[in-house]
């Protein structure tokens, strides 16, 4: 199962990145763009099924239970009809044709499980209240009084129309995010963390509270180029947080410290997250006009959590660095000057050359690859099982993304059908 789960998450990766470059279409296979869409959403699903047990995260040893089983059976089946159907069906929202509403029921009841088991109970119950809100609209007081849409209806349109759960939330999510998830996975494991983590040990370590510091520049850095916040917790965060244990930060705080300045890697340029894609595609401008607007938000977070920290590091007299821990800034940059390039490629891209997010990623993503193949940092080069374990973490690291894509279509689709989104 665990070879399963790696294969899965290797093609939802490598599917992903051909839609990104339009390798379908270049192929000859000319389809919906929904229906690719949701033959990804038919690798997903069940992938969510296998991966994330009813309690969380699995144990890779333990047998996955015959109910996950068949609930990724059902999900895989239920999308695949939607993709292949797709055309015919999503013209009968009138209509729901029984084996159109039979899909959509299974798909919308999934989708929902797998947003509970990746994202939590908060998320799975908002959205419960949205649906609410389409099936008694009519009810709401005064103004803000819609129409109520009768259950099987609204089934029906959340799935098969191409505005809700095939809508603009999972497109993003499948072209552009999952790029630059695999570009921040590209460049982890070429080392690119690590020359991030060196280069803020060598311009912080020497201040008062420096590995607070350490962190803040690190994740703004690596942050800025990865656009997760996970991984960036996760790569930069080995680093850091026990680097600011030892200096004498309370545990709690170093991890939130973390945390913090990670959180804001989704707001500083030239990446950012998923919100800024949608921000950009809802307002019809180009990314890089959203990006630019992003600078100085993102300079005020980092400026606020810096004058935090030192203030903290103040009152707790945590002191700098020992020396001979901190590394020669230029010893750094010798080592590792070539992990600005994919930056410099990622900015000219999107800033000079107005190529689509996901291209610009897609750009990046192959220099840090060559880069990481013909020159060795540390003495380490990309190999192919590196690249399959890349595929595979990417493919992993954003399951938990589909299902609030689905879910984010849902609210959407709610509110447009409706009318409470109007009142």
């Amino acid at each position: 199962m665990d070879r399963i789960v790696s294969i899965l998450a290797v093609m939802l990766t490598a599917g992903a990145i051909a839609l990104s470059a339009d390798l379908f279409r270049i192929a000859g296979l000319s389809l919906y763009t929904e229906q690719y869409l949701a033959a990804l959403l038919a690798i997903a699903t069940p992938l969510v099924f296998l991966h994330v047990s009813a309690a969380g995260e699995r144990d890779r040893k333990a047998p996955v239970p015959w109910y996950d089983l068949a609930a990724a059976g059902v999900a895989f089946v239920a999308a695949t009809y939607l993709a292949v159907r797709f055309p015919r069906l999503s013209e009968l929202v009138s209509r729901q044709p029984w084996d159109g509403l039979l899909a959509a029921g299974a798909l919308i009841a999934v989708f929902l499980e797998g947003l509970r088991r990746t994202s939590g109970g908060a998320l799975f119950i908002t959205t419960l209240v949205f649906i609410a809100l389409a099936l008694f609209g009519g009810s709401l007081p005064g103004e803000f009084a819609a129409r109520s849409i009768p259950p099987a209806r609204l089934t029906y349109y959340l799935v098969w129309d191409s505005s809700d759960i095939l809508g603009v939330a999972i497109k993003i999510i499948a072209t552009v995010v999952v790029v630059y998830v695999f570009f921040g996975q590209v460049l982890f494991k070429a080392g690119g963390s690590q020359f991030f983590t060196g280069i803020a040990m060598a311009l912080m370590g020497r201040y008062r509270g420096g590995p607070a510091k350490i962190a803040i520049v690190g994740s703004s850095l690596f942050g800025s180029i990865s656009g997760n916040i996970v991984s960036n917790v996760m790569t930069v965060g080995t680093v850091t947080i026990p680097l600011m244990k030892r200096a004498g930060f309370r545990p709690h705080l170093a991890a939130a410290i973390e945390a913090c300045a990670s959180t804001a890697g989704q707001i500083t340029p030239p990446v950012m997250g998923i919100a800024a894609f949608i921000m950009a595609e809802f307002l019809q401008v180009p990314f890089y006009e959203v990006a630019l607007a992003a600078v100085i938000p993102a300079a005020l977070f980092y400026i606020a959590l810096f004058i935090q920290v030192d203030l903290e590091a103040a009152r707790s007299g945590i002191l700098p660095m020992p020396p001979e821990e901190i590394p020669n800034l230029w010893q750094v940059m010798k080592e590792g000057w070539y992990f600005v390039l994919p930056l410099v490629a990622l900015v000219y891209a999107l800033f000079w050359l107005n190529y689509e997010p996901e291209m610009a990623g897609l750009l990046a993503t192959a220099v840090v690859l060559v880069l990481g193949v013909l020159i060795p940092y540390q003495g380490k080069r990309i190999g192919p099982r590196d690249l399959y374990r890349m595929m595979r973490d990417t493919g992993t690291g954003v399951i938990d993304l589909f299902m609030l894509g689905a879910s984010a279509g849902i609210m959407i689709g709610t509110l447009n059908y409706s009318g409470v989104g109007f009142t």
